[in-house]
């Protein structure tokens, strides 16, 4: 059996948070552990309007006056495989000891490089979900 670290649990904490704030927009697939995107999405009033989520959780996240940054991502994850993807590519960066979750989508305006191997999203506080405003990604996502 495998063994479990407590950032596997914050991790696994940021992903259902992630899969709950969604779920009344969207249908929530779990990807394989070798996908790179922790979910595959739908949105649910335009089947086929497809969208994917990379969910990132933190008990300690980085916040700024007007943002909060996402934990590092391979740079390779994110040019490689993030940016060549048909649907669009979501960060969602959840503060697991608020329950607060963020959102991005991946572009390559939207990332910030870090050391030479990663990338931080810096993700406004603006781009709070909750389950009374979720419904505003909406139209983002129709209009990728």
């Amino acid at each position: 059996m495998p063994k479990s670290r407590p950032t596997d649990v914050t991790g696994d904490v940021g992903e259902h948070l992630a899969a709950m704030v969604l779920a009344p927009i969207a249908t929530v697939e779990k990807r394989a552990e070798t996908m790179e995107l922790d979910y595959y999405c739908e949105l649910r009033t335009q089947p086929g309007c497809a969208f994917h989520v990379q969910a990132k959780g933190s008990e300690e996240p980085t916040y700024g006056p007007k943002s909060i940054s996402s934990l590092p991502v391979s740079r390779k994850t994110v040019e490689e495989y993030w940016l060549a993807q048909v649907y669009p590519v979501y960060v969602l960066m959840a503060d697991v000891r608020t329950k607060r979750v963020f959102y991005v989508r991946v572009t390559e305006e939207t990332y910030e490089r870090g050391d030479s191997k990663s990338y931080t999203f810096r993700i406004p506080l603006a781009n709070e979900l909750t389950a009374e405003n979720v419904g505003r990604l909406v139209p983002e996502i129709l209009a990728n």
